[in-house]
């Protein structure tokens, strides 16, 4: 066995090894290079015969053959493959689709083996045009290849074709699995054997140089103990020799689909489930070292890992330059390998992984830079003068190389992730990275190619012509720096010795000193060159020059100049990206709680920079610090518009940069601008600040000089000096980092501003914790435990809205406006909400604005020295200034003050959190003076702080209201100096409150006052209005109570006389009845009298052109409806939920209308209509929301989907108000003409003369408006349009078109009052009243309905006119009567071809009758007695339902309560006898459900049947029913039967129904029932289902899958299928489900909410004719429409027609979210209110419309990509 598996994988590595790596392109070569590049391999005498060799050419001669091979890519469709090949090969479409699937199911196709090497190449040019991959190689090298794959598959699969285990003798044998898998993956560890015979050519002889090695002892089966001859003394982590793993590995680029991923199933099937038997022939649950070393502790897998890490380099390599599908690469195992976390720590610890990743970085991405030495054709070179060859600073990348756009870069930094969080997840592990370590030496060379990359240079006398989009790539490469950098960092920090620390910190701090000196070396030379070029051209560029060290001299306080750093953001390159910097702050940052000590003094911080005398180099810390200062500085003039030549790319980028998934990088640069503070002390620093900003002068009161000296606006000068008080601001308030603030606390915080910037609205769980910072979420172990103490969930109400969570009312104490995360716009939002709850709620006072600092512990850091920053002469004339500028100065901001008034705040709070004595800020701020400007009238004066802050106390009559606020802060600002300040201090104050601040106390509360008068004055106003009006209410009411007889009121008497006028109006309007007199009074009895109304038809204002519709002498005019093929009525057997897609309710197919009821005259209709043909002629690449192939058009308005133009040609309908009248059977009507018209009817003796038949329908017809055209006379051509939309919606190819149309629009209106009946009910319902039927039905759902019923009667009489239509109006009512009478004349007549009546639906023969023989028989009178037919019809239909649900199909129904009714018990055996079902049958299916199941399955039907009859009344007949004097606790289906004067059902069904009454209704329901199983008399005469008959029959009975024969009324609402609660479910049950089509389970399968079945979603296995299964499914069971479930997207899918869009699915996580794309991967749970909101959008027939508007909404180009 183990001789047999070690000579199988010696043959596979040895055919591999001979593959090609890369495949060459074949085209523009010539013909030598051709046959270079094709692979050539010499038979061997054992295989063939030897054939001669041209010995100039070295070519093969004619007789040797070679394969054309087509190989898959991703990027390429079915289809293109498909006509590549059928035009090279000359193939059939079927030959080309069985290649195009091969290809992609085996990843790589022979398309033709030849000797004609011609031939070939001449095919693979062919292929190889439209970039396909095509190779030309040895047809016998091919063979071995294709071979050797088979045999991976064998292996890998050889395992589970052995079972079980061995006994003999009493002895336990090994199972056989075990071992096989065991000697597989030992065999894989072991070296490699060369198999193959080379030869060599010298002078035409052959040699034959033979590599086999010897053959191996054959492998013996042991007794289960450790077997010698499977252990062999050898250190599997010993890279000296290779294995044959690493053979196998590194040959995976060679590979194709197929054999790749089967190699990759070896190694994890095998080596994962070996199980402890391998690791203890391994050697003692470890592998021993040849060496004799301590036992390494590896697990099989583990030694895949070392093995996959050995051979990274070739693997990387091959991955980012020659990988065809990188999808397949064996790159991706690395995810299987380095996330376990032991595994990820020892390869960080005993391999050379890290240092080789971060090899392969550099050399990656400086082959963009220095092509030279690095080059990306030889990348293994490149590696290795990565690794042996560094400079202090690279040159900077500018990210627009091949290199920086190929998205192969993410594994780099997604290994390195891997691995280096094997630290935080191993405990007591040894680190990855060590301080002395080299590793951390190449990390540190690696983050030096990145430093700076991407420089920004602003342009100033001209705007850039082309935005280019590299900056894309530098910030997707910047925020996997920014992970790496912190994981890096984090593992340095968790080492047992905190000291090693500082070590590492110094080393990094060396590294940015070399760096920042070659940086400031070629600014200095290169601004130095610009300044004198500038010179000599007589430009005075600046009068700052930088010195030879980059610094320069600023004095910004007389007498005290300071050397700061040079450097100009606004004309010098400055770069987003400084890695080096962000991994120094991390390093510090994770020093905060060190506790060693120094020596010489010094703390942490002044340690790690110290220079060579041991002290603080102030110049090494201004050189490091210089980039995030320079990125603070480019922010602020972003914001302030500086930088707007340079576009919106850049203002992006600043977005970018501050948004939350940088803001890490943001948050570093300010901590270290705070290390800076701290070290170089403040005023140092403030200087270096105002010289980066450019606004030294702005803060010595000369603004517009600092604009002028800088070529800016004042408004741009203005928001500048503002950015640089609020990084002032955020560098002294914000402590949290400085404070070793806890993670738990730092995230509550985080959290408590995010929530407070939603306020009410609430913010959704991703949306919060993407707001969060990556750092806090990590450091965190429960998100949700530190969320739920700050924050209240509120579940989502709505169907499209999500669950927020909002800040707890008792949170909002701990919300800060001038949080360092908020924007400018979010501070004034909170500042609003704050001010607002302190008004509701002044808990604080007037102090509640007073910030909160967070005290900084006395640590070794030294960070207690940031709170010198207010203590600071350049402190005091910074803030000096800022007042100064505003309210004596030319800047108008009050931004400015707030924020001036903020950070003297913040000042005067340090004086009791920061320690001292408590009063240093005040005291300098009454004692320190400053110079002030001299002003109009004025001289020069010195000031100190307090002093201006006393004057500008003064000007508050001035003030608006917005800055009479701040000068109330203001005020307590001076109070807290006057009290800390000193006696000088108090004195002053005191002075102020003598002579100015009386005055202001007094102006504050006469102010007070006067607007407390105003609001008392418009109070009392108010309540002297409501007193006025009482008293006249109460005078009018006296008077009308002491006058009740004279004239109460004229008015109220003209409207009586109005209303009576208007009655009269309408009774003389009506038409005269029979019995009226001369005056329009009725003479017959109440009891009969209808009375008549008239319903005017919609009018309004046209869409299109806005003018009226109504009104004599207008323009024809109609409303916009849609037709559309419909399959909501399905055929549902009783008890059963699972609706087949081939059980529709109709064989044939149904047809809905609808409309939005929008009106537009016809000549609007058709200019709008020839607008959309020609913007789909125009936009010809774009996905139309409109196919005008179908006459679809969007209604201008609501855009609501429509196809149809409905023309309304009457301005009112007569209706009849018809009172309760005698319920009448069948049989009293038969018996008054009903039978009399029937066999006249049916024997041709009805409309003999000529032009009766159409007579009758001219007076069933309403009269038509009056009207500007003369062809409305003859409406039948606006109908025209119409029917042909119907016909297609119908398929006219399958479906006759019989009376010109005519019955499509009988058929289409039965079904719309079906469906409008069923999605109307429970609508306004109350407890107190039941509406009319017509009341649940949308009005303009009405409208549609009447216009098409009298279209379709005016049309009739129409074409009555025509020659023959009278007779075939005639034949088809004949057929049509003779099916319902059948039963009642059989004999009289000759019997003709009919369908059974019970086939047809109640509406639909309803339909048929009244706008047919109805019309004939007596018109809307007849409606009655049609009625009662029908009613009879329906009970029979619900009985034989039920005998086919129970009897035939052996479904379970719930009985209910039983009850004994020997009426219905003698109907239902009635009718069974009838239909044939043996007596046996249909006794015991009556015994199973009892009479009380009959009675309520009939009712419960023939509540649907009555709604429908009293709609279809109203719309065909105008019938409009009284119920005054039905009793009001009457049941809706009791008023309705009353209504429709049916007699009861206990009635009906009884004995003397059915024998009594000349037999008529047992007669009519024989012949149905006869016509029924006439039909199919093998299904009746079945003995019935087992579970009836006989139970043991049960599993071999095969249940009918036909629809029901019998159609009755819809028994319950139509529904989509039922979802489980759990989407997880789901899932389990689509992995099980098998597609009908393909036979396979489908790899993304969608679920059809209408029916349940699985399919294939976006996959070419179940295509046809370009149509995917989603397509193909949706025709068969929703007709135009399909609603998926695509399962592993979470999404929903619409369709209707060619178009589709996705919506949100009806699953919610925990937190009330959609989870599309299961990308946050959280539970998911069925919300049952959403998915019946779904149910609606199909029921309602709106997916055409909601896919139309969806589509409309967007401009793309079609199919999946863009939905």
């Amino acid at each position: 066995m183990r001789s047999t598996i070690a000579t199988v994988f010696d043959f596979i590595l040895d055919t591999f090894g001979d593959s090609l790596q890369k495949l060459p392109s074949l085209q523009n070569l010539s013909l030598v290079e051709r046959h270079a590049v094709m692979t050539f391999d010499t038979p061997e005498p054992r295989e063939f015969a030897m054939k001669p060799v041209n010995p100039m050419h070295n070519l093969p001669s004619g007789d040797q053959y070679y394969a054309c091979v087509l190989w898959n890519d991703e990027a390429h469709s079915f289809h293109e493959v498909i006509d590549q090949v059928k035009e090279a090969l000359d193939a059939s479409a079927d030959e080309g689709k069985v290649i195009a699937e091969a290809v992609d199911n085996h990843g790589r196709q022979v398309l033709k083996v030849s000797a004609n090497t011609d031939e070939l190449f001449r095919i693979a040019d062919k292929v190889s045009e439209i970039a396909l991959v095509v190779s030309i190689r040895s047809a016998r090298e091919t063979f071995r290849e294709e071979v050797a794959g088979v045999l991976l598959d064998w292996l890998k699969d050889i395992s589970k074709q052995v079972v079980g285990a061995r006994t003999e003798g009493g002895t336990l044998y090994e199972p056989v699995d075990t071992l096989v898998q065991q000697l597989v993956a030992t065999e894989l560890l072991s070296p490699r054997r060369k198999m193959k015979k080379h030869y060599a050519t010298h002078d035409g002889n052959h040699d034959e140089n033979v590599t086999e090695a010897p053959e191996c002892p054959e492998a013996w089966i042991k007794p289960s103990s450790t077997d010698p001859s499977l252990v062999e003394d050898r250190d599997v982590t010993d890279d000296s020799r290779k294995l044959r793993i690493d053979h196998l590995i590194v040959s995976d680029i060679k590979l194709w689909k197929q054999a790749r991923n089967a190699s990759r199933e070896l190694f994890i099937g095998t080596m994962v489930t070996s199980g402890d038997h391998f690791k203890k022939k391994m050697g003692e649950e470890g592998v021993m070292a040849s060496s004799g070393k301590k036992a390494l502790l590896l697990n099989p897998i583990s030694v895949v890992a070392v093995r996959f890490s050995k051979s990274y380099l070739p693997i990387i390599t091959n991955y980012l330059l020659h990988d065809r599908e990188p999808e397949l690469s064996i790159i991706n195992f690395s995810v299987q390998l380095f996330t376990v976390p032991t595994i990820g720590h020892y390869i960080a610890t005993h391999t050379d992984l890290l240092p080789t990743i971060f090899h392969v970085m550099k050399a990656f991405y400086l082959s963009e830079v220095l092509p030279e030495r690095f080059p990306l054709k030889n990348f293994l070179r490149a590696a290795h003068n990565a690794e042996v060859w560094s400079l202090p600073r690279y040159p900077k990348l500018t990210c627009d190389s091949d290199a920086a756009r190929s998205r192969r870069y993410w594994h780099f930094f997604q290994d390195a992730r891997y691995v280096l969080a094997a630290q935080r997840l191993v405990k007591g592990g040894a680190s990855v990275l060590r301080a002395h370590d080299a590793t951390l030496d190449t990390f540190l060379d690696l983050l030096r190619v990145w430093q700076a990359m991407h420089p920004q240079t602003r342009y100033t006398r001209s705007h850039i012509e082309y935005e280019q989009e590299h900056w894309v790539q530098a910030f997707n490469l910047g925020l996997q720096l920014g992970r790496m950098v912190q994981m890096v960092a984090d593992c340095l920090s968790r080492k047992d010795e905190k000291g090693d620390l500082c070590v590492e910190a110094i080393k990094t701090v060396r590294v940015l000193d070399a760096w920042c000196r070659a940086e400031v070396h070629d600014e200095v030379a290169r601004v130095l060159m610009q300044q004198g070029q500038a010179a000599g051209l007589g430009v005075n560029m600046n009068q700052r020059v930088p010195s030879e060290d980059g610094l320069h001299t600023v004095e910004y306080i007389t007498g005290k100049p300071l050397r700061v750093p040079f450097y100009n953001v606004a004309s010098q390159p400055v770069s987003f990206h400084h890695p080096l910097q962000w991994f120094l702050a991390y390093l510090i940052g994770d020093m905060l709680d060190a506790t060693w000590d120094c020596p010489d003094g010094l703390t942490i911080l002044q340690h790690i920079f110290r220079g060579d005398d041991g002290t603080v180099d102030l110049r090494l810390v201004a050189r490091i610090m210089e980039g995030p200062l320079q990125t603070t500085v480019l922010l602020s003039q972003i914001r302030a518009g500086v930088w707007v030549r340079n576009g919106l790319t850049l203002r992006a980028q600043a977005t970018h940069y501050r948004s939350t998934t940088l803001r890490e990088h943001h948050d570093q640069d300010l901590f270290l601008l705070q290390i800076y503070l701290v070290l170089v002390g403040p005023d140092m620093f403030m200087t270096a600040l105002l010289d980066r900003y450019d606004l030294v002068m702005w803060f010595e009161g000369n603004p517009r000089a600092c604009a002028n000296l800088n070529g800016l606006e004042d408004q741009q000068i203005g928001l500048l000096a503002e950015d640089f008080m609020e990084v002032l601001i955020t560098l002294f308030g914000e402590r949290s980092r400085m404070a070793n603030m806890s993670p738990v606390a730092e995230l509550e915080r985080d959290i408590v501003h995010h929530l407070a910037v939603s306020a009410a609205q609430g913010v959704t769980y991703s949306e919060l914790y993407g707001r969060v910072l990556e750092r806090l979420t990590s450091s965190v172990d429960d998100f949700d435990a530190v969320l739920q103490t700050v924050s209240d969930f509120r579940f989502p109400e709505g169907t499209s809205d999500s669950g927020v969570y909002v800040l707890k009312e008792d949170r909002w104490k701990d919300v800060d406006p001038w949080y360092w995360h908020y924007s400018k716009h979010q501070r004034e939002e909170i500042d609003g909400h704050l001010r607002a709850r302190n008004k509701k709620n002044p808990i604080g006072g007037d102090a509640w604005w007073v910030p909160r600092l967070v005290q900084i512990p006395d640590t070794p850091m030294g960070f207690r020295q940031l709170a010198t920053l207010v203590r600071s002469e350049v402190f005091i004339n910074v803030v000096f200034y800022s007042f100064w500028n505003v309210f004596f100065g030319v800047v108008q901001s009050a931004v400015m003050v707030a924020e001036a008034v903020q950070i003297v705040a913040l000042a005067i709070v340090s004086e009791t959190v920061d320690g001292g004595d408590g009063s240093e800020f005040s005291k300098m701020a009454a004692t320190c003076e400053v110079e002030t400007p001299a002003v109009a009238g004025k001289g020069r004066e010195r000031l100190t702080l307090l002093q201006l802050l006393l004057r500008v106390l003064t000007r508050e009559s001035d003030a608006d209201d917005d800055m009479k606020d701040l000068l109330k802060r203001i005020g307590w600002i001076v109070e807290s100096v006057g009290g800390r300040g000193g006696d000088e201090a108090a004195g002053l104050v005191q002075a102020w409150r003598a002579t100015w601040g009386g005055d202001a106390q007094r102006n504050i509360e006469k102010a007070e006052v006067s607007a407390k008068k105003k609001v008392d004055a418009k109070a009392a106003a108010v309540a002297r209005k409501a007193a006025i009006m009482a008293q006249f209410a109460l005078a009018q009411k006296k008077f009308v109570d002491e006058n009740p007889d004279e004239e109460s009121s004229e008015e109220e008497a003209e409207d009586e006389q109005h209303q009576d006028d208007r009655m009269d109006e309408e009774a003389v309007s009506t038409t005269a009845q029979p019995g009226s007199n001369a005056d329009g009074m009725e003479v017959e009895n109440d009891e009969t009298r209808e009375d008549k109304r008239l319903w005017e038809y919609p009018s309004g204002t046209c869409i299109f052109c806005q003018e009226e519709t109504a009104g004599a002498g207008t323009e024809t005019y109609g409303m916009l409806g849609l037709v559309q093929p419909s399959t909501v009525l399905r055929s549902v057997e009783q008890g059963n939920n699972n609706v087949s897609p081939a059980a529709r309710l109709d064989e044939d197919v149904n047809v809905f209308m609808s409309t939005c009821g929008h009106l537009m005259h016809l000549t609007c209709f058709h200019s709008y209509y020839a607008s959309i043909r020609t913007r789909h002629e125009t936009q010809s690449g774009r996905n139309h929301p409109e196919d005008v192939e179908r006459s679809e058009f969007l209604c201008p308005l609501c855009k609501t989907l429509g196809n149809c133009f409905v023309p309304v040609l009457w301005d009112a309908k007569e209706e009849r108000i018809v009172p309760l009248r005698e319920e009448t059977a069948v049989s009293t009507w038969w018996e008054r003409g009903l039978g009399d018209f029937a066999a006249s009817l049916i024997r041709g003796e009805v409309g003999d003369a000529e032009g009766e038949i159409m007579h009758q329908f001219m007076t069933a017809i309403t009269p038509h408006r009056g009207g500007r055209e003369a062809a409305q006379s003859d409406p039948t051509y606006l109908y025209r349009r119409l029917i042909r939309v119907l016909s297609a919606a119908m398929n006219p190819e399958e479906h006759q078109v019989p009376l010109e149309g005519m019955s499509e629009m009988w058929a289409t209106i039965a079904y719309t009052v079906e469906c409008l009946e069923f999605t109307s009910r429970g609508k306004n319902v109350t407890e107190d009243a039941i509406p009319a039927v017509t009341d649940q039905v949308p009005g303009h759902a009405l409208a549609l309905l009447r216009a098409l019923c009298e279209g379709l009667l005016t049309c009739s009489a129409s074409e009555m006119r025509n020659e023959g239509s009278e007779s075939r109006l005639e034949e088809r009512g004949q057929e049509l009567v003779w099916s319902i009478f059948s039963g009642v004349l059989e004999g009289q007549v000759d019997s003709v071809p009919l369908r059974p009546f019970l086939k047809i639906s109640a509406m639909e023969a309803f339909g048929e009758i009244m706008f047919g023989v109805g019309v004939i028989k007596g018109g809307d009178d007849s409606f009655w007695e049609w009625a009662s037919v029908l009613y009879v019809r329906e009970i029979v239909a619900v009985l034989i339902n039920v005998i086919e649900t129970v009897g035939y199909r052996g479904l379970e129904v719930d009985i209910g309560e039983r009850e004994s009714d020997p009426g219905m018990c003698g109907f239902f055996l009635a009718v069974a006898t009838a239909l044939g079902v043996p007596d046996g049958l249909s006794r015991r299916v009556l015994n199973q459900v009892g009479e009380g199941y009959l009675k309520r399955a009939v009712r419960s039907a023939l509540l649907g049947f009555f709604r429908q009859c009293a709609l279809f009344g109203w719309i065909r007949c105008g019938i409009v029913f009284d119920t005054s004097s039905l009793p009001d606790d009457a049941t809706e289906p009791e008023r309705l039967r009353r209504c429709l004067r049916l007699p009861s059902l206990e009635t009906i069904c009884s004995w003397d129904t059915l024998l009594n009454e000349n037999g008529i209704t047992l007669r009519l329901v024989t012949g149905w029932c006869r016509q029924l199983n006439q039909f199919d008399p093998t299904y009746f005469a079945l003995g019935g289902h087992p579970s009836v008959c006989n139970p043991e029959q049960v599993e071999s009975y095969v249940r009918p899958s036909t629809p029901l024969y019998a159609r009755a009324s819809t028994l319950r609402v139509p529904s989509l299928i039922i979802l489980p609660h759990r989407l997880d479910e789901l899932f389990e049950e689509s992995v099980r489900r098998v597609c009908k089509r393909c036979k396979q389970v489908p790899s993304d399968p969608a679920l059809c909410l209408l029916c349940g079945t699985f399919v294939c979603s976006q996959s070419y296995c179940c295509q046809d004719e370009d149509k995917g299964e989603c397509h193909i499914h949706a025709r068969e069971c929703g007709g135009d429409v399909g609603m998926f479930f695509i399962i592993k997207k979470c999404v929903i899918y619409l369709m209707h027609n060619e178009n589709g869009c996705f919506i949100h699915p009806p699953y919610l996580d925990s937190h009330g979210e959609v989870d599309v794309g299961l990308r946050r991967g959280r539970p998911q749970f069925l919300n049952q209110k959403r998915y019946d909101e779904l149910g609606k959008l199909w029921l309602n027939h709106g997916i055409p419309s909601f896919v139309a508007r969806k589509i409309e909404s967007t401009f793309d180009i079609g199919g999946w990509a863009t939905l």
